[in-house]
C-alpha cells in the first residue's frame, strides 16, 4: 500500500544570458505530491519533499521548482511552510479533469514556486535521519509504536 507519492524530474529548456543569448538550462522540478488522506498532517509529505530536495542537492542543483494550482490554498500553505516562494502565476495553464466519464483538458491558473537549496552537507537532513523516519512510518502502517 502506498501512503505517499511524488516525482522529481529535470526540466530542460533555454534561458537568456545577457543580450538574449540562449543558454541551455536544467532545473529539478517536484511534481505530483500526493499523500493518502489517513496519513496527512503527520509529516509524511514534508518528509518526502525534504528527501527529494536532498536528491536534487546530490544531483548538483542549488534550487528546486514546483507548480501548484492557485486555488489550492492548503498546498500553497504547505509549500510556503517548507520555504518555497512564489515566482509567478500562469493564468493560462492546463490540467486534466477526471471528474466525469470523459477525461477533459481544462484551463486553470498555476503558481510556480521556487526554493533555494543549501549546498551539499550544509542544512539538509542526513539520509540516515530520513531513513529512520521512513522506518517509523512503516511501523505506524503495521500498527507498531
Amino acid at each position: 500500500e502506498f501512503v505517499a507519492f511524488a516525482e522529481l524530474s529535470i526540466s530542460t529548456g533555454l534561458r537568456s544570458l545577457g543580450s538574449s543569448i540562449p543558454v541551455a538550462d536544467r532545473r529539478p522540478v517536484l511534481a505530483n505530491l500526493a499523500v493518502e488522506a489517513a496519513w496527512r498532517r503527520r509529516g509524511v509529505g514534508a518528509l518526502l519533499v525534504r528527501r527529494l530536495e536532498q536528491t536534487a542537492v546530490d544531483w548538483g542543483f542549488y534550487e528546486i521548482l514546483l507548480q501548484v494550482e492557485e486555488d489550492n490554498l492548503v498546498g500553497r500553505s504547505f509549500y510556503r511552510s517548507l520555504g518555497y516562494v512564489e515566482l509567478f502565476t500562469d493564468p493560462a495553464s492546463r490540467r486534466y479533469d477526471a471528474t466525469s466519464f470523459f477525461l477533459r483538458n481544462v484551463r486553470t491558473s498555476k503558481m510556480t514556486l521556487r526554493k533555494e537549496l543549501p549546498e551539499k552537507n550544509d542544512e539538509m537532513a542526513p539520509i540516515s535521519l530520513i531513513s529512520a523516519a521512513i522506518d517509523q512510518m512503516r511501523a505506524w502502517a503495521i500498527g507498531e509504536k
